[in-house]
């Protein structure tokens, strides 16, 4: 088996460093802090002055033990007779940078009205530099360390990282002597990826969770989605992705609404908390299937979406996990997409203005409220409402805030509730004690929905499905009617996880196929999109990229795997240098995990908090509402365009419950 360019890279840097002993006349043991072994055995010995003293002795020197000797094998490196050209390009490059900055501190002296020197300075302080060899000194450095790093990434070595063990089974990053840290899992088990796409529904609908106003375009647009996710538009049932490409309103429509890998570092940093957390919420605590057992669920990875107990809500001991386990999975019922469509264009009654015009009581935002202005996770479930059957002049009594319409054969009968989903997800808590079917698209795939954002870009309405979930470790196969039965033992034909993002394209042979004999290609991330705008060499570089960036120690685990090889050793006149290493590379990873874990679960508490304070709006349980209203019952659309409404008697009188205030 090949070697990976880890110890190939390294073994060049003592390779080309012998030159080193001679410079520092190193003629004994005495003084040694650190001796490299090159690939044809000959040994590089490095004093205490080589590594702590000699690396151009000015500021932009690393500030620690670990640094300093990371950074003195890449300098020493590119100094190599060897890397002549590739180090005139470096300097090159770095000059040029040197270059932009003091063209921007010119154009700064011209837009701010201040001295070249003044704005210079700024800029040198901005890169911790004091002057302009420094600051040169600092981008050859920060060049030759990217391209250093780069060497590394050869497939072999890629591949370990996406799975956490080399290949002989061993940690690709294991942990130094430390209990305090545990072994690196790998890009799969840390960042937990998801494969995912989504139709978004923009809205301009305000900041109000209970009295938001949507465009009667946007209500129109809402429910031509459902309904066509639903296949009740058209003779021929059209993809998620056609009627992504169709009908969503950002960038990722030309891509079928393939948004690509989402994972914990997107997630956390990213995305809008609805999506990115309202995705793990539904796989982790209220997709149902429990196959974990048979090993075709990843218990690990499951483990990974979620918060830890350490996150409590609201300053109490309620865990952020705990309330979204009780809040359910939400529900959306199919009639209230049917009725936007029915109420979109309703803004009076036979020209009398009700409510005096005010917007609040249009029928299409009462619905949008009631159904689709809740930020939790929901799947779409065929129940009717009382606005698809209640007269103007019979609207009914006014109903609970919570209630989700009742169960409709006719819905019931489309082909986007055909497929039975009971075994996977179990909508009976919010949906009156009756388990039902819920929307999946063509593909067979649970159709999620969620109001995200208030303001921006992504806010609206996210319809999403996941392409592969981080917690299938032997992929899906729909077989037509039964979605309990996707998750199936390890089968011709299905790609593992470590399979489905692999990291080369499928022309290549490395590429996975059904077995040794059949070459036949497997569905994986890399040739999942069959038009858009990527190809499969960028969505093979888009797997590389996640790997490459999903840990920011990587360096650590670099040369401590160079140390466990020996290729790498330290004196043992000297071990208070490794200690200190040590010391360092343990408090680093240690303050790393420790630190992205509080602000994954600072995420999840705000998230929970966001809809517990939800939750009261909507059933007025909050006595300091910020104005923004209870939510307005059904009845008062149903009977909009009645007697009562244009009158303005009985409920619509002045103060009524469906009276202006």
């Amino acid at each position: 088996m090949k070697k990976a360019k880890l110890s190939l890279g390294l073994a060049a840097v003592a390779a080309t460093a012998i030159g080193l002993s001679g410079c520092n006349e190193v003629t004994a043991n005495e003084g040694v802090v650190l001796t490299f072994k090159a690939e044809d055995g000959t040994s590089v010995k490095y004093t205490a002055n080589d590594l702590f003293d000699s690396v151009n002795n000015n500021s932009t020197a690393a500030s620690t033990a670990f640094d300093k000797v990371y950074e003195i094998l890449i300098r020493h490196y590119y100094e190599a007779p060897s890397q002549k050209s590739v180090k005139d390009q470096i300097n090159a490059d770095a000059q040029n940078k040197v270059n932009d900055t003091l063209e921007t501190a010119e154009k700064n002296r011209k837009s701010n009205g201040t001295t070249y020197e003044a704005e210079l300075e700024k800029l040198l302080d901005s890169k911790n530099v004091d002057n302009i060899d420094e600051l040169f000194d600092a981008e050859v450095y920060t060049l030759e360390k990217a391209k250093f790093e780069k060497n590394y990434y050869d497939d072999e070595h890629i591949e370990w990282m996406r799975d956490g063990v080399d290949a002989n089974g061993k940690p690709t990053f294991p942990s130094i002597a430390d209990a305090n840290v545990a072994d690196d899992k790998g890009y799969l088990t840390e960042k937990v990826p998801y494969h995912v796409s989504h139709i978004l529904v923009k809205l301009d609908a305000d900041s109000s969770l209970t009295q938001g106003k949507i465009s009667k375009d946007d209500a129109k647009q809402i429910s031509t989605v459902i309904r066509a996710l639903a296949g009740d538009t058209t003779s021929e049932r059209q993809t998620f992705g056609s009627i992504a490409f169709a009908m969503s309103d950002d960038g990722s429509a030309a891509s079928y609404g393939d948004l690509g890998i989402v994972d914990k570092n997107t997630v956390t940093n990213e995305y809008v908390q609805e999506f990115g957390l309202g995705m793990y919420a539904y796989d982790a605590i209220y997709n149902k299937t429990a196959d974990i057992a048979a090993g075709r669920r990843n218990a690990e990875n499951k483990a990974n979406l979620l918060p830890d107990d350490s996150a409590t809500i609201n300053s109490t001991t309620t865990n952020a996990k705990t309330y979204f386990e009780n809040l359910g999975i939400g529900t959306i019922p199919y009639g209230a997409a049917v009725a936007l469509a029915s109420a979109a264009e309703i803004e009076d009654a036979d020209g009398v203005s009700i409510n005096d015009g005010n917007a609040t009581f249009y029928p299409r935002n009462v619905i949008f409220n009631k159904y689709f202005n809740k930020h939790n996770v929901a799947v779409i479930v065929p129940n009717e409402i009382a606005y698809n059957v209640a007269t103007n002049d019979n609207p009914g009594v006014i109903e609970a805030y919570n209630d989700m319409g009742t169960a409709s054969a006719t819905y019931a009968a489309l082909p986007g509730f055909s497929v039975n989903t009971k075994g996977l997800v179990d909508v009976s808590a919010r949906n009156g004690g009756t388990n039902e079917n819920v929307l999946t698209d063509k593909a067979g795939r649970i159709v999620l929905a969620v109001r995200a954002g208030a303001s921006g870009s992504y806010e609206g309405i996210h319809f999403i499905v996941i392409n592969r979930s981080a917690l299938d470790e032997f992929g899906s196969s729909f077989n037509g009617t039964d979605a309990a039965a996707e998750l199936t033992a390890k089968t011709a034909g299905t790609a593992t996880l470590s399979q489905y993002y692999t990291i080369h394209t499928p022309e290549k042979a490395e590429y996975p196929t059904v077995s040794e004999t059949d070459k036949t290609g497997l569905l994986t991330y890399t040739n999942f999109i069959k038009g858009g705008t990527n190809t499969p060499m960028q969505r093979s570089d888009t797997v590389r990229t996640k790997i490459k960036g999903y840990n920011n120690n990587l360096n650590t685990y670099i040369f401590e795997s160079l140390v466990k090889s020996e290729q790498l050793k330290f004196n043992e006149k000297n071990s208070w240098v490794e200690e200190l290493i040590n010391r360092y590379i343990s408090t680093k990873r240690e303050s790393s995990k420790r630190n992205e874990t509080k602000d994954f679960n600072d995420k999840w508490v705000t998230y929970a908090e966001f809809l517990s304070y939800q939750e009261k709006q909507r059933h007025g349980g909050d006595a300091d509402n910020d104005g923004m209203g209870e939510l307005i019952s059904e009845t008062c659309a149903i009977g909009y365009s009645g007697t009562d409404a244009k009158n303005g008697t009985g409920l619509w009188a002045k103060g009524g419950a469906c009276g202006v205030k």
